[in-house]
């Protein structure tokens, strides 16, 4: 299915769940509200691609205005220094990570450390 595709039919999905004779009907609301998740698996992704794209054209732009070379290296590093300890990976993917492992260990899907 094209992008374009999906885009129009979430739109019309949405549309439709937002209509009160349609969200108040148990036979339509389930399988729009299904439909209207599994468009979304596709959408949100797009959504953040496209968001890239258009930062990405604004940098090239900006990068185009500045003629001196040093000032286009100075911008570029910038933008791509790290501006926390967090942002290099380690705070929040490892508080994320230490929780999910935590949530295993607890329902039995990871075998705890002692054990291996």
């Amino acid at each position: 299915m094209r992008i374009e595709a999906v885009i129009a039919e979430r739109d019309h999905v949405l549309e439709q769940l937002a209509r009160p004779e349609i969200s108040s009907d148990p036979e339509q609301m389930p399988g729009l509200a299904r439909r209207l998740y599994e468009l979304n698996e596709f959408y949100h992704p797009v959504e953040t691609l496209k968001n890239y794209w258009d930062d990405l054209q604004q940098l090239e732009e900006m990068l185009a205005g500045l003629e001196d070379e040093g000032e286009r290296e100075e911008l570029i590093t910038e933008l791509i220094r790290p501006k926390t300890p967090a942002s290099v990976g380690g705070g929040f993917q490892r508080a994320v990570k230490s929780s999910m492992d935590s949530a295993n260990i607890q329902r039995g899907l990871n075998p705890p450390l002692n054990e291996v």
